[in-house]
Parts: structure tokens; C-alpha cells; sequence
């Protein structure tokens, strides 16, 4: 298969300083310094139009008088000179920059931001992706390549299978040096600094296919394109472990809207689901990542649940047990023939249990025995062995017992070795045979921890929810036109009425509600909807009624109603006297036996766009900040984990005497609630509270709905249908039944996880000259991983179609053509693939006219595939399709097929 479009980055065959020099302090000579200062087997070259030589070496002036096209460019120049560097480098056809170069200020004033909006558009008109600018460098220790200015060490670090992505350079440096002579080694190191071309997204997309990463660490300060970060570790995190350091905990800046979902709705918790969502794990110290990242370099399972401890000490016992518990982890049951086996192998005085305390003069060969009889124990899945320093026994010799069981159990072996010089060399012993080890007990239950988080986070990213999945049909114009109304009157709060109607049309249950805007009024709607009632007044500038004096429960007839309702105008006119008294909502008082009052929320994140929030509902709702967060769109199993992270949870079963809630129909509710956010990006924020629970049913008793202004829905709209989402849903919308030239009826559909044994058949399927023409090199058959790869997609980032025939269980794949993004963010690169026996029958034609259809919803210009020049067949079909075709620069076999997308 061709090297993936950022292939040039990481694995640079040659290389440019622009801006090199000798001076002394100058940025140019310390990333000379640094690229020269190892065996990088790669060419390197200088430009600086000031020097002829640098360091004895030739300078060239600028970049089109180099002897070939570079791979990539590292700009230590004046930041006065960055725009006119890149345009060099797209002349002479460099399509890939790192820029060191500083002086381009935090770009928060409008100077700045001008200055950094014209580099970004310099780079793209030039067509060169650029990493920074600020970025400390870029180390591939693999390749001996350092292309930074991180230190002064002249150590490279050691090569490995951790990829660490950073937005703090010096955070990068400090994390370089603290590993150093530990087993942790690197695939790759990047600072990122400004990001204004390269983020996250794309830069994890290359080790998402990195053979060299296993292993992925982030530390992170800001998200500037959730969508794309989260695809891009949704991306990865099916593949490979993530582990995220996020700095900078301060809440965003939101305008108030007088709902609770507005408050709640802090930016950490936020920035948590989701990367729970994104199946990575966060950790929130650099210990802990760190910790983590230990635990990550051996070849470990990643579930790790059930631990056992063993100590020569009974205090360090205890406080790995505490530390267990603390994670949730378990203190794995022991078998009764592992009790047997260590009482007869071990003394009196030793405490056979977990934490299994060997005893102060436990020797080697104690710390042996154990260690073999737990790891053979079916119900352990992780030892922690814990050493303190004793005369009778040496640390290294318990390291090399700790390293021989390591090797004959396929299970996790950590090891704490506590003290300092006495037992440095052995934790070098430990470090050299790869053994995670670990200065202190917490830390090491604290990585272990992780990895339980991880398998957990895992089973959310494995969830592909789509806009709606109960079934029902939401009248999408009534909402349409209900917005409209609104914004025609200059509001963009919604009465309550107005409310009950946008839940109706999303299947939402909420109590009768109607307007009255005198007493009289409110007696006849009372008498409709019969007794009791409540009654609240309706004003778009009091937020909290019943801090105005607002509410009037429980009225159980017309009399009580006209009481309250005079009281509720004259109080709240009294209260507060400026604000716009429309009239006030009716609704039957709802009381029902054994009834939970819930909260649904739906806010909007400044960096991941619409939110859901579920919670304890009533007037004490922010008192009492016991709400969950998720990204939609979700599903049931989705619904079901966000219920079990709040307190209230433990309400909704049965106890005493009172009846266990309809989780269904609280299920159901939720499930709507989320289609109503992800259908509708003109909702800012909306509150229903309290939503009543109860044995028979839920229903919403008062909703609290904003808009947007119109003109920031119309600037979301050019997005796509989905752009105030952080998360793509499955896009069902997509499918459809057609009927091809030869009569056969088939379904084309995006794919789906569950379609892994469908495509490693179809596969299966496939001649080996298809397979080659398809992945440009001899195949047999797809590895697991791949297969993986190619079914558990992010939508919003690609998309693949396939054509499948049959029903049911029944169904059988017979064509894909997919998309995915390219370098050049308005250009998707497709791949298609049709079995034999459909060939002639216009399955390929109509698979790609839906691609191109589906590409120019996700904002794409162009299309290109390669070709291989010997696949004359598929030369012609894209000729058919309007493709121009082009040689490929960097491959002389492969051909370039290219077309726009018009509207």
C-alpha cells in the first residue's frame, strides 16, 4: 500500500534548517546542532541566504536552490520571514514544514491573529502542511532524527513503541528527560505549538497505521476542532491505547441563559465524557501519565480488574489494598488450592491471604513461591509485588525473581521497590527486562487503574448510535416553523407551551400545558384540564420562578386558582418589577406514587459543540450537582452508563416500599431527548425539570428551552447536517434499496462494526490480481486489526458504502468504495472494490456516484484515488467518471485520478 500522506513528515528522507546558522543563542544553530548531533541517516541541508557554509557545511539561500525536492523543512527563521519561506518551500515542492520559529504572539490580539491567519493561508495556497508555529521539534528515535530544539542533551532517547503528541514543548522536554535510562522508549515525540494548519486530528490519523506506535500519550491544553479530535482518537483508540494529560482545568466562558444545563455544564466535565466516549483514558498528573505509560511499554491484557499484593511488610500491604478499593479494582478471591499450596510452602507467621504478607524475613526464594503459586491462580489477573529493604535479603535478587516469573506467566506483573540507593540497581535490573516498575504503591495501582478504565472507555467507543433508534419519526417542519416564529418575535426563549409542543414533535411526554393571560383565563383552562393544578408565571427575564414567587402548587379548584393567580401577578410585579409578565402556564399537578424527580439537560460546549446532561432533578438541582455528561448521539448502553455515574441512580431501583421506576420508558425518553439535540442545532440550552419517573411511565413537567441567534444556526449549517456535533452518527439517512442494469436488488449502506465477518469474507472472495489492483501489493487475506480498521469507522471523518445483498444474518457484502481525508483538507481520497461475479452491472458506477454525493455533504471539493498505471480497467472507469488522470511525482507505477466535486 502507498505511504500514508504524512509519511513524508515522520519518516523525512531529507531535510532542510532554513534559517541555520553558527551565531551563538540563534535558534538556526541549535536545530542545526541538534539534526547534526546524531547518525540520522537521511540528507540534510542548509538554507540561510546570509551564509555560504554552515559549520563547514554548504548553505544554500533559499529553498529552490536546493539539489532536490525536500521531504520536510524545519523553519528556524524570524517569524517577518515565514510566509515568504513557505511559499518557497511550495515552490520548490516541499509539501510538509515544521516551524520552530517564534514571534508570532498568543493570538489573542487582533495583530496576532491577522499574523497568524496569513501564515495559515500562505501554507495553504502553498499547499504545504505546517506543524506549529512554536513547536519545539519533532524526534524519531527509530531514524535517529531529531529536528527539535527541546535540549541541550546530546542523548537521544530511547527508541520504542510510545508515541507522545504534546502542546507544551516544555512539558515534551521535561517528559524526554525524566524517562531517560528507564525501559520506556519512543516512537515518536512532536511538539504541536500553535497548531494552525496540523492538529491533533490529522497528526493521530499517521499513527493510527504507524507500525513503530503502540501506544499513544496527549498532553493537552486546548481542542480547537473537537470534531476532528475526537475522530481522531475515537480512530486510534479502536486500534491502540491513548492516554490524555489535560492541563488548564478553568471553565470557558458562556453567556448565562438562566438554565441549569448552562451552569452545570463545565467544560472539564465536558472534556471528560468525551474522551471517555473517544474509548481513550485521562489521567490527570504527569505521574500518572507517566505510571501509565510503564504499564503500557510490556505486552499486557488491558483489562486488569482482579489484583493480588505481595509484601515483606504488613503497612505496604495495606495501603495497596486501600489503593485497590480506591480504584474500584478487586482483591482477587484466591482459590482454596492456592491457600493450600502457600500454607504448606510458606512459614507460620506469614499471612497467607491478599494482601499476601510474606514477612520481614521473607528470602528470595519466599517472593518466589508466591509469586508462582498466584500467578497460577485463575482469578488473578495482576501482581503487585511490594519490597522493602531487609538485611536478609538482597533487592536484586528479588528482581530477578520478579523477572522470572514475569517471563513463565502470561499475566501483569508490577513491581515497588521501595527506598533509594539500595535498590537502584535492581530497578535498573527491572527497567532493562522491561518489568513496569514503580517508585510508589499508589502509583502502580494507579496505572493499573487505567488500564481498567481503558477496557471500560472502550466498550462506549464501540457504540455507533444514530440520530434516532426507538423508531419514531420526529416532525422536524413543526420544529422548523415553531423556531421561526420565535426568532420572528426578536426571542430566542421559548414559553412553556411553545416547549411542549417542540417535545411533541419529538415524541416527548410532557404534561397538558396552556397560556392564560388573566385570572379568569387560568380558571377556564383549569377547569379543562381538572384539578389539581399548577400555575407559574411565564416571563423571558426570570429564570427561577420560584425565586420570584412565581409557582402556586397543588390548586384544587377554580377559586384557588383565581386566588394564586392575582397573588403570582401582584408578587411577581412587586419582586421584580422590570420584567415582562406574558401571562401564566396552567398544567395538571402531577403526583404519582413512589416518584423520582430527574433532570434532562441539553447545553452547548464552546469546544465540543451540544451536550446531554442527566441527573437529580427539582429546585435543588444545582445544590445538589449530581449530573452526567455525554456526547450525542447515544443509545441504550450509552443511557445506561450515564445513568449508573450519578448518586440518584441508586434511587431508581426498588426499595422499602417503593417501586422500582420504568427504566423503558425512561430509556425511551432519553433516547428522543437525544435525537431532539443532534436534529436541532438551533437549541442553545434546555432544561427539563423535574421530569417525573415512576413505575408506570415518565413525563417532563417543565422545560426551559433557548435558541440560538439565527445567524450563528445558518454559520453551523454550513458544516453539514451534523456540525454542532462533536460525534458523527451512523448516518441511516444513507441507505438505500436499488436495482441494478442485470436486475439484482441489493442494499447500499454504510458500513457497520458489525460487518467484520462480512468483509473478511468478501474478502475471502476476491481474485489476487483484485487484492493487488485494491491494496498495490501481493495479498492473501487482511489481519484481524485491519479488518477492524476498515469496519469500525468514524463518519464524520470517512465514510465507506458497501453494496450488500440478502437479508438478515443472511446478508453478504459484494462492493465497498470508501472515503477518507487527505493532507489537503478540501480533498478526499477514495477506494472502491466490486467482487467478480458483480462486474458489468453498474454497481461500481452507482457506489460512486453515492460517494460523491456523501463527499460533498462532508464540505469536500475534490476527489482523488491512485491507480496503479497497470490497471488499465480501472484507468478507464474513472476516466468514465469524469476523472482527470495525472502521473503520480512520487511514484512512477501509480497514476493520480482526479475530479472536483461540483454542487
Amino acid at each position: 500500500m502507498s505511504q500514508h500522506k504524512l509519511g513524508k513528515l515522520f519518516e523525512p528522507q531529507s531535510v532542510a534548517v532554513v534559517g541555520a546558522s553558527e551565531r551563538e543563542g540563534s535558534l538556526g544553530r541549535a536545530v542545526w546542532k541538534r539534526l547534526r548531533a546524531h547518525p540520522y541517516a537521511g540528507r540534510a541541508y542548509a538554507v540561510n541566504p546570509k551564509h555560504k557554509e554552515v559549520f563547514g557545511e554548504p548553505c544554500y539561500a533559499k529553498m529552490t536552490d536546493l539539489p532536490e525536492r525536500v521531504d520536510l523543512a524545519l523553519i528556524a527563521a524570524p517569524a517577518s520571514s515565514c510566509a515568504a519561506i513557505l511559499r518557497e518551500c511550495g515552490a520548490s515542492g516541499c509539501n510538509h514544514a515544521l516551524m520552530l520559529s517564534h514571534g508570532f504572539g498568543s493570538g489573542s490580539s487582533d495583530a496576532d491573529l491577522a499574523a497568524t491567519q496569513k501564515l495559515a493561508d500562505v501554507a495553504r495556497a502553498a499547499r504545504v502542511r505546517l506543524v506549529g508555529p512554536n513547536a519545539r521539534g519533532l524526534l524519531r528515535p527509530r531514524i535517529a532524527l531529531d529536528a527539535s530544539a527541546m535540549t541541550d542533551v546530546d542523548t537521544m532517547p530511547s527508541a520504542g513503541s510510545l508515541a507522545v503528541l504534546s502542546q507544551s514543548g516544555a512539558w515534551l522536554s521535561i517528559l524526554r528527560d525524566f524517562v531517560a535510562g528507564s525501559s520506556i522508549g519512543f516512537s515518536s515525540l512532536l511538539s504541536l505549538g500553535a497548531s494552525l494548519d496540523l492538529d491533533f486530528g490529522e497528526l493521530l490519523d499517521y499513527f493510527t497505521f504507524d507500525a513503530q506506535t503502540s501506544d499513544v500519550l496527549l498532553y493537552i491544553e486546548e481542542v480547537k476542532n473537537a470534531p476532528a479530535f475526537m475522530s481522531g482518537v475515537r480512530q486510534i483508540s479502536r486500534m491502540k491505547p491513548v492516554i490524555v494529560l489535560k492541563a488548564d482545568r478553568a471553565d470557558l466562558h458562556r453567556e448565562p441563559d438562566g438554565t441549569h444545563a448552562n451552569v452545570l455544564a463545565q467544560h472539564d466535565r465536558i472534556f471528560e465524557a468525551a474522551i471517555a466516549r473517544a474509548g481513550a483514558v485521562r489521567v490527570q498528573t504527569a505521574m500518572q501519565m507517566v505510571a501509565a505509560a510503564r504499564l503500557l511499554t510490556g505486552t499486557h491484557s488491558r483489562t486488569q480488574q482482579r489484583v493480588v499484593a505481595i509484601t515483606n511488610g504488613r503497612g505496604p500491604g495495606l495501603v495497596a489494598a486501600d489503593a485497590v478499593r480506591e480504584q474500584k479494582l478487586t482483591l482477587a478471591p484466591l482459590t482454596e488450592i492456592t491457600y493450600q499450596a502457600l500454607r504448606s510452602a510458606l512459614p507460620k507467621h506469614a499471612h497467607v491471604g491478599n494482601p499476601l504478607d510474606l514477612a520481614g524475613d521473607a528470602t528470595a526464594e519466599r517472593y518466589r513461591v508466591a509469586m508462582n503459586a498466584v500467578l497460577a491462580d485463575e482469578h488473578v489477573d495482576v501482581v503487585l509485588v511490594l519490597f522493602s529493604p531487609q538485611a536478609i535479603v538482597s533487592a536484586d535478587d528479588v528482581a530477578n525473581e520478579i523477572i522470572a516469573a514475569s517471563a513463565q506467566y502470561r499475566k501483569t506483573v508490577l513491581a515497588v521497590l521501595g527506598g533509594g540507593p539500595s535498590v537502584a540497581a535492581a530497578r535498573i535490573k527491572l527497567d532493562q527486562a522491561r518489568i513496569p516498575q514503580f517508585l510508589s504503591t499508589e502509583n502502580a495501582v494507579d496505572a493499573i487503574g487505567f488500564l481498567e478504565t481503558f477496557a471500560r472507555n472502550q466498550s462506549l467507543l464501540r457504540q455507533v448510535p444514530e440520530q434516532s433508534v426507538d423508531g419514531f419519526v420526529p416532525r422536524l417542519d413543526d420544529a422548523q416553523k415553531l423556531f421561526e416564529h420565535v426568532w420572528a418575535e426578536g426571542r430566542t426563549l421559548l414559553y412553556a407551551h411553545e416547549a411542549r409542543q417542540l417535545l411533541s414533535a419529538f415524541g416527548i411526554a410532557m404534561t397538558n400545558t396552556g397560556i392564560a393571560r388573566t385570572p379568569t383565563e387560568a380558571v377556564t383552562l383549569a377547569d379543562s384540564f381538572g384539578y389539581p393544578v399548577v400555575l407559574k408565571v411565564v416571563s423571558p427575564d426570570i429564570a427561577h420562578k420560584t425565586e420570584m414567587g412565581g409557582v402556586r402548587l397543588d390548586l384544587r379548584d377554580g377559586e384557588s386558582v383565581r386566588r394564586a393567580a392575582t397573588a403570582i401577578f401582584e408578587e411577581v410585579g412587586h419582586r421584580a418589577p422590570d420584567a415582562r409578565v406574558i401571562g401564566l402556564t396552567v398544567q395538571p399537578y402531577v403526583r404519582q406514587r413512589g416518584q423520582r424527580e430527574l433532570y434532562l439537560g441539553i447545553a452547548n460546549d464552546p469546544t465540543f459543540g451540544t451536550v446531554l446532561a442527566f441527573g437529580a432533578g427539582g429546585i435543588a438541582v444545582e445544590r445538589l450537582d449530581d449530573v452526567a455528561f455525554e456526547l450525542p448521539p447515544v443509545n441504550d448502553v450509552l443511557i445506561n452508563n450515564m445513568i449508573n455515574r450519578t448518586r440518584v441512580s441508586r434511587l431508581l431501583d426498588a426499595y422499602s416500599n417503593v417501586p422500582a421506576i420504568n427504566r423503558e420508558a425512561l430509556t425511551t425518553m432519553m433516547l428522543r431527548f437525544s435525537t431532539l439535540a443532534c436534529a436541532c442545532p438551533e437549541i442553545a440550552a434546555c432544561d427539563l425539570n423535574p421530569v417525573i419517573a415512576y413505575e408506570h411511565g415518565t413525563v417532563a413537567v417543565d422545560a426551559r428551552v433557548v435558541l440560538k441567534e439565527r445567524s450563528k444556526v445558518t454559520a453551523l449549517r454550513r458544516l453539514g447536517r451534523y456540525g454542532h456535533l462533536a460525534v458523527y452518527p451512523y448516518p441511516r439517512e444513507l441507505e438505500e434499496r436499488v436495482t441494478l442494469r442485470d436486475g439484482t436488488d441489493l442494499l447500499i449502506r454504510p458500513i457497520q462494526p458489525e460487518d467484520a465477518t462480512r468483509e473478511r469474507e468478501f474478502i475471502s472472495r476476491l481474485s489476487p490480481e483484485t487484492l493487488y489492483f485494491r491494496f498495490m501489493m501481493p495479498v492473501r487475506e487482511l489481519p484481524a486489526a485491519m479488518i477492524e480498521r476498515f469496519t469500525q469507522i468514524d463518519y464524520g471523518r470517512e465514510l465507506a458504502l458497501v453494496g450488500v445483498v440478502g437479508e438478515g444474518l443472511e446478508q453478504k457484502i459484494v462492493g465497498v468504495a470508501r472515503i477518507t481525508p487527505t493532507t489537503i483538507p478540501e480533498r478526499c481520497e477514495f477506494a472502491i472494490v466490486v467482487e467478480e461475479s458483480m462486474h458489468g452491472n453498474g454497481l461500481a458506477r452507482t457506489l460512486m456516484q453515492r460517494l460523491f454525493d456523501a463527499a460533498r455533504l462532508r464540505g469536500y471539493r475534490e476527489i482523488e484515488g491512485i491507480v496503479l498505471r497497470e490497471n488499465p480497467r480501472m484507468l478507464k472507469f474513472c476516466e468514465s467518471l469524469g476523472f482527470v488522470i495525472q502521473p503520480n511525482p512520487d511514484d512512477p507505477g501509480e497514476r493520480i485520478a482526479l475530479r472536483t466535486l461540483a454542487d
